[in-house]
């Protein structure tokens, strides 16, 4: 038997439930999807750095020098600006937002490379020598939390790379 009269529909309470569960299931995702986030821009940052350096000391063996930071025009490996144009001078500004520049080693090695989010947003930098990533912050380190770093560095890169702030490794 059909009953026509009646409407059929939610009421206020389902439609109040439905609203609670999807913010609670946002509240928790949100939070997730912003650390993937991190660790995808992270990865790049380092993967870049690791190009620089090694850009860096295959031209030191080409010259018989040791330490050197070379200019980036002058390096074997061309990197591409954020406006498209090829990296000159001794910083490159990434189309993923990062600066990247470095400085001599006059201790040896192949030199440093540091990352500065070019928003200064976070005031975070990271640096990476071939063996050690290092993140230093302006914050006590709680930017460098958000990116997993949590364990004081004693020396930031064997006391190579100058920081302003305090200095974190993984």
């Amino acid at each position: 038997m059909l009953n026509i009269g009646l409407k059929q529909g939610f009421t206020l309470i389902e439609l109040l439930v439905v609203v609670l569960i999807i913010g609670i299931l946002a509240a928790v995702a949100l939070p997730q999807y912003d650390k993937a986030v991190r660790k995808s821009r992270l990865a790049e940052v380092f993967q870049t750095i690791d190009a620089i350096n090694k850009a860096q000391a295959l031209k030191n063996m080409e010259e018989g020098t040791e330490g050197v930071w070379y200019n980036f025009q002058d390096l074997p490996i061309t990197f591409i600006t954020g406006d498209g144009s090829t990296a000159t001078g001794d910083e490159y500004f990434a189309p993923n937002g990062w600066r990247y520049t470095g400085s001599t080693v006059s201790s040896g090695g192949a030199g440093t490379t540091m990352a500065w989010d070019d928003t200064y947003t976070g005031h975070v930098s990271f640096g990476y020598d071939g063996t050690l990533r290092v993140c230093s912050d302006w914050n006590s380190g709680s930017e460098c939390a958000k990116y997993g770093f949590t364990k004081v560095a004693v020396q930031c890169l064997d006391s190579r790379m100058w920081v302003t702030g305090y200095c974190f490794k993984e």
